[in-house]
């Protein structure tokens, strides 16, 4: 499946088209994050443009042959393990503008 849409233009661009949105939500929703002082103020961009490319990353062909799960079971212990990260770090309030 992974090898086939990577064939068709339109699932390309649907693809990325997703992805940009999952990458501004995640980098606002970060940026909330980081402005209550729940995680450190870090680059959230980079950080939410890792996070939303996990699922496409693991869902290659040569990549799903690795996997001991699914790609979106891979996908979610692995942001879970971003989180727990993020979380864990003492933090104070971020000092950028909304």
């Amino acid at each position: 499946f992974a090898r086939d849409l990577s064939r068709v233009p339109a699932a390309q661009r649907l693809r990325d088209q997703h992805s940009a949105y999952l990458v501004a939500v995640t980098t606002q929703l970060l940026d909330l994050a980081a402005q209550r002082g729940d995680i450190p103020d870090l680059d959230t961009a980079a950080l939410a443009h890792v996070m939303a490319g996990l699922g496409a990353e693991l869902s290659t062909s040569d990549v799903i042959a690795t996997l001991r799960s699914t790609p979106k079971q891979a996908a979610d212990e692995v942001l879970d393990i971003f989180l727990a990260g993020l979380c864990a770090v003492p933090t104070r309030p971020s000092s950028r503008e909304s």
